[in-house]
C-alpha cells in the first residue's frame, strides 16, 4: 500500500529510532571489544568459542527466535507476528549475542542480522503508532521495510544502497519517497553524532586485532606498466589489485592510443593504498605490473589526516 505524504513523518520516526539504536549498538560493541582486549586477551580462542557456544545453546533452548541469521525474524515482522515485549526481548538479546560472538572471534554475519534489527525496530514503531491511532494498519509493512533500510543506512552508512534495497524489497518505486525520508534521517543523525558505522567498526577492530603491534602505512606513489607484465592489454577493472589499492589516474604512454582503455607498456599509474606489510604489497604489485624501482615511498602512521600525505617524487 502506498503511504500518503501526510504520514511521511512516521517513516522519519522509524529512521530516528534506527539511528539511535545503531549508535548505542556501536558504543556497546566498542566497550565489549576493549573488555575482551584488556581483560580476556590471554584467554585461549578455543575457550572463548566454547563459552559463546554454550551461552547460545542455553539461550536457544528458550526460543528458536534467538538463533539463526534473523531471516525468519524478518518474515515474522512482515507477517505482523509477535507481541511488543517479546520483540524488544528478541532485539536486545540478539544484539548482545552478536556483539559478544563477534568479539570472541565467532563471526555470524552482519548484513542479515542488521536487517533483522531494523525489521524489529520498524515493527515496534509501526505497532506503537497503529495502537495510538496515528496511522492506519495497512501501512505497517512500509514501517517494517523502512526500519530495515534505515538501520542498514545507519549501521553501514550506505543510504543509497539502503534505498535500492527497499525498492527491491517492495518490488517497486511506489514508496521510495517516504522510505528515503527515514533512511536520510537515520544517516544524518549518525553523521551528526560522528559515530563510525557498525560495519566499519567491526572491520576496523578485526584489522587491529589481526595486525596487532604493527603500524599501518599509507603509500601514495607512481608505478610504470612493464613490458610483458600481466596488466598489459587489460583494463583496470579487470585486475584484482592488492587490498585497499586504488588507481587514482593513468598517464598513457606515447606509443599507446589515448582512447584505449586497456593498459599498455609504459603507462604510468598513480596508486594509493594502505598496508601493514609494504614488502608483501610491493611483491603483489610487481606480479601484476612488472618489476619496479621503488624508492622510499611516502608513509604515515594510521590516524593522521589524509591531507598530510605527500606524494612520492
Amino acid at each position: 500500500t502506498v503511504l500518503p505524504l501526510k504520514y511521511i513523518w512516521a517513516t522519519r520516526v522509524v529512521g530516528i529510532a534506527c539511528a539511535l539504536f545503531a549508535a548505542v549498538f556501536t558504543k556497546i560493541y566498542r566497550i565489549v571489544f576493549s573488555l575482551f582486549k584488556k581483560k580476556l586477551a590471554k584467554l585461549p580462542l578455543a575457550i572463548k568459542i566454547l563459552s559463546v557456544f554454550v551461552i547460545v545453546c542455553l539461550i536457544g533452548f528458550t526460543s528458536a527466535n534467538f538463533l539463526g541469521t534473523g531471516h525468519h525474524i524478518v518474515d515474522m515482522m512482515l507477517e505482523g507476528h509477535g507481541v511488543w515485549y517479546m520483540l524488544m526481548l528478541y532485539l536486545c538479546v540478539r544484539a548482545l549475542m552478536l556483539i559478544f560472538a563477534n568479539n570472541a572471534g565467532v563471526t555470524g554475519g552482519l548484513f542479515v542480522p542488521s536487517l533483522a534489527f531494523g525489521a524489529i525496530i520498524g515493527a515496534l514503531c509501526g505497532k506503537a503508532m497503529i495502537a495510538l491511532g496515528v496511522i492506519p494498519e495497512q501501512y505497517y509493512i512500509v514501517m517494517v521495510v523502512t526500519g530495515m533500510a534505515s538501520f542498514l543506512s545507519a549501521s553501514s552508512r550506505t543510504p543509497l544502497t539502503a534505498i535500492a534495497f527497499s525498492v527491491e524489497a517492495l518490488s517497486g518505486l511506489s514508496n521510495i519517497l517516504p522510505i528515503a525520508a527515514g533512511v536520510t534521517f537515520a544517516f544524518l543523525i549518525i553523521e551528526t553524532l560522528g559515530i563510525v558505522g557498525f560495519t566499519e567498526t567491526v572491520i576496523e577492530k578485526k584489522v587491529e586485532d589481526t595486525h596487532e603491534d604493527k603500524f599501518a602505512k599509507v603509500i601514495d606513489t607512481h608505478v610504470v606498466v612493464q613490458k610483458g607484465s600481466f596488466a598489459v592489454g587489460k583494463e583496470i577493472r579487470d585486475i584484482l589489485w592488492p587490498p585497499t589499492c586504488i588507481v587514482l589516474s593513468v598517464k598513457k604512454s606515447y606509443t599507446a592510443q589515448k582512447h584505449d582503455m586497456c593498459l599498455s607498456e609504459g603507462d604510468t599509474l598513480h596508486i594509493h593504498y594502505q598496508t601493514y606489510d609494504n614488502r608483501e604489497t610491493t611483491k603483489l604489485l610487481e606480479m601484476l605490473i612488472g618489476e619496479q624501482d621503488f624508492a622510499d615511498p611516502t608513509t604515515r602512521i594510521h590516524g593522521i589526516n589524509e591531507d598530510d600525505i605527500i606524494p612520492e617524487l
